[in-house]
């Protein structure tokens, strides 16, 4: 009996492992689902309130004033961006220091009028963020994008917590 104990062993960690790494995937998948209905939630706000300064013409510095604010007020961050894929204004960075951002999955979408919400490393801020981008119109025309993200760990306290419960639970 004695000679299974360390077969038995090692089917247990390796249960551990699979059930890890099973958890670790549905915890990001269920914070991407959350930052993403979130964005879904807060996309359309942010289009109606950029809409007229974007149309009116009003100065890039004010735009990235603007944007700064209410990134920092709603922990969203918030880009507006040329039809050419130029930053215009960023809440989270200097819009002069960006790449280009034409042909990022949402911001293509959004310049074909759909709506692509995509999940990456951010170049900016280098964490895993869901993004989500519409296209500003005027006389069927984009004027410009605008684009909120989210990073991941905006919605992953509630994972963490149940991770760290039912890790207690096993050490227990």
């Amino acid at each position: 009996l004695w000679q299974l104990g360390p077969g038995l062993m090692a089917v247990q960690a390796i249960a551990m492992v699979a059930l890890g790494w099973y958890a670790a995937n549905s915890f990001q998948r269920y914070t991407h689902e959350r930052t993403l209905a979130e964005l879904q939630r807060v996309l359309p706000l942010l289009a109606n309130r950029y809409l007229q300064p974007v149309r009116d013409g009003l100065a890039e510095s004010e735009l990235d004033r603007m944007v700064k604010t209410d990134g920092q007020r709603s922990a969203i961050r918030i880009t507006l961006i040329r039809p050419d894929g130029t930053a215009m204004a960023d809440s989270d960075s200097d819009p002069r220091s960006m790449e280009n951002h034409r042909f990022r999955p949402e911001v293509d979408a959004a310049l074909r009028g759909a709506f692509e919400s995509d999940l990456r490393r951010s170049a900016t801020t280098h964490e895993p963020t869901t993004y989500l981008a519409q296209a500003l119109m005027h006389n069927d025309q984009p004027m410009a994008v605008i684009r909120a993200a989210l990073p991941l760990r905006a919605a992953s306290n509630v994972p963490t917590d149940v991770m760290r419960a039912v890790g207690a639970a096993f050490t227990d």
